[in-house]
């Protein structure tokens, strides 16, 4: 390439390979030269257009990984929530079933009060001497199983008994409860419903249980006497009979002619498991006997 200078003009030839010439004047360059600083502007603009999106892309990436530790946090806290819901509600009842439980003990150790004064009022010191650890009942004949329900039971057992039955020949002593549930058995003898109130006149079935309080039955003779006491006086029966009956003949519960008592209890007196039949003692209000 050869520059030609001439005067303040001057053109550019470029020899082409094929030997052509192509003159380039310097008006034709300039309007290039001046579109340079437009292009860089340009080109910056795009730059930092690429930076702003760079830059929002890192900020929607922060803002994605503080989501889940968002999440887990807002978790954390409802769990918390509810476990110190649940915890005052537990506190709640939990203080409600203790207010309840110190009103039941209340009430039954006022009755129990109420019916040793009445016992006191007739004169009945005999009643009063209902069994106790020091006074209690003849357990030689029991079954370790019913001597353990017996001791874990009378411990919270806090029923008043209706009075107070005592066979002397076999050395039977039981206070006698109304009902026959298994607490009431477990700690003494039960007034079978539906019949009399103890030592009112008609039959009064008793039942207990066979490996307990009622084994000694086993023994007993007719004409043996029965004793009952109440807080309305004492009463006292005559063995006349005794028999072994089904379960379901519950006819011997029936009314009868005379003042009488019937004991239940099941039979054979020794039998593994559930005993098949019931052995049944009658016994009469003995004929004269003064209240």
């Amino acid at each position: 390439m050869r520059e030609h200078v001439a005067g303040a003009q001057w053109t550019l030839v470029q020899r082409c390979s094929a030997g052509a010439t192509v003159v380039t004047s310097p008006s034709a360059i300039r309007p290039e030269l001046d579109q340079r600083p437009l292009a860089r502007a340009a080109l910056k603009g795009q730059r930092a257009n690429v930076a702003s999106l760079d830059e929002h892309e890192s900020v929607a990436k922060s803002s994605l990984q503080q989501k889940p530790t968002l999440r887990v946090f807002a978790i954390a806290c409802l769990t918390l929530g509810t476990l110190l819901l649940g915890t005052a509600v537990g506190v709640r009842l939990w203080a409600e079933q203790a207010a309840e439980r110190s009103i039941v003990v209340f009430t039954a150790a006022a009755e129990a009060a109420a019916a040793h004064q009445a016992l006191d009022i007739v004169g009945s010191a005999r009643a009063e001497r209902m069994p106790t650890s020091a006074d209690g009942p003849d357990t030689r004949l029991w079954s370790p199983g019913r001597i353990r329900a017996y001791q874990k039971t009378r411990v919270l057992f806090s029923a008043v008994p209706e009075g107070l039955l005592t066979i002397p020949s076999v050395r039977v002593r039981v206070p006698v409860f109304r009902g026959t549930d298994a607490a009431t058995l477990a700690v003494g003898a039960g007034r079978i419903e539906g019949t009399p109130a103890l030592g009112a006149d008609g039959n009064v079935g008793i039942a207990a249980h066979r490996d307990g309080h009622f084994r000694a039955l086993k023994d007993i003779e007719l004409g043996a006497e029965i004793v009952v006491e109440t807080p309305r006086g004492i009463r006292r029966y005559e063995v006349v009979g005794t028999r072994i009956v089904r379960p379901e003949d519950v006819h011997v519960l029936d009314a009868t002619g005379v003042p009488s008592i019937t004991l239940v209890t099941c039979y054979p007196f020794y039998f593994v498991g559930h005993a098949p039949r019931r052995f049944i003692v009658r016994a009469e209000r003995t004929p004269g006997e003064a209240s």
